[in-house]
């Protein structure tokens, strides 16, 4: 259920990185039809993946840019593997920037387009060993969106962690020093310098190895890293924490937008008291929350609770949603 409500948003699946994995052994297509509204609006969404293609549809009219789902749906989730927004690939504290920025900034998403085809030409004369001069004025394409996208991610990582901060010493009762930077994914001051002093090299590898593709951020306590300073349960709190700074960014500039939580089985690793702090925090946030637990009694903090507004059960067998009465 879950995982077809991130579908529904992302056009992709948290667990299977190809899309044609997901449809089932015996079956050549799968479907999914929703109907989302607010105070607004009411769209019908109808997507059908099979082996080769997606097709999507909003109101009955096919969707040419896949962002606006994204827009439409803006969806986050969390499991018991979040932690690995903190220690594992860069790329996933990119897609978490992105993410972010895509939501409040309104040319991020054009920015990153026009960075990101710069950077495929550019990697194409590389792997192709064509005349160095070609890549001029690929590289001053690079330049002019990647200093863009580098001062956005700057200030994001500042509005973030000044979002954070509170959450962090709330959730994590250790009297540490809290602090947040973004790694550009180059070295020097200047971008462009770099491009140039990196092409040979860059010629040797075939790709480009400097610019905001490779950027990072890092949470530090104390001064250190996060990933090699806290305990697993430490880094996973974390990291919900910045999933909780990422959606009151988001409501600061879409006030007459939901966001969708997923929180997939989190309840039972998570003792009374954490569980208490998550809730009153999502109390506080304009979220639409689903929740997973193998057993209700996992997070009985939201059975019978009159502040959560129009709590729905459902109970899940062999593939079948039901909902309880």
């Amino acid at each position: 259920m879950l995982e077809a409500i991130y579908y529904l948003s992302h056009l992709r699946s948290f667990r299977q990185r190809e899309f044609a994995k997901i449809i089932g052994d015996e079956h050549e297509f799968l479907r999914l039809i929703t109907k989302c509204h607010n105070d607004i609006s009411e769209h019908l969404i109808g997507i059908e993946v099979n082996k080769q293609e997606h097709i999507v549809r909003i109101d009955a009219t096919p969707l040419k840019q896949r962002s606006t789902l994204a827009k439409m749906l803006p969806c986050l989730y969390l499991d018991p593997e979040t932690g690995k927004l903190l220690t594992d690939s860069p790329k996933f504290r990119r897609q978490f920037m992105d993410w972010g920025l895509f939501h409040t900034e309104a040319n991020y998403h054009h920015l990153w387009q026009n960075y990101d085809r710069a950077l495929k030409q550019r990697n194409i004369i590389l792997r192709q060993k064509q005349n160095p001069k070609l890549l001029d004025s690929y590289d001053e394409l690079l330049v002019q969106f990647g200093d863009q996208i580098t001062q956005k991610r700057e200030a994001f990582i500042t509005a973030i962690f000044e979002k954070a901060s509170p959450l962090l010493s709330k959730l994590i009762h250790q009297p540490f020093e809290w602090s947040m930077e973004y790694r550009k994914g180059f070295t020097g001051n200047l971008f462009a310098e770099e491009l140039k002093s990196q092409r040979e090299k860059d010629f040797i590898m075939g790709h480009t190895r400097s610019g905001p593709h490779r950027g990072d951020f890092v949470v530090k306590a104390n001064h250190k890293n996060v990933s090699e300073y806290l305990s697993r349960g430490q880094i996973k709190l974390a990291s919900i924490a910045l999933t909780l700074a990422q959606i009151q960014l988001f409501q600061n500039y879409n006030e007459s937008q939901n966001v969708i939580l997923l929180m997939d089985d989190m309840s039972a690793e998570l003792d009374k008291q954490h569980r208490e702090i998550l809730l009153a925090e999502f109390l506080k946030l304009n979220v639409q929350l689903f929740i997973t637990c193998l057993e209700a009694n996992e997070f009985p903090e939201l059975i019978n609770n009159d502040q959560i507004n129009q709590p729905h059960q459902y109970k899940i067998t062999t593939g079948f949603v039901q909902k309880m009465v």
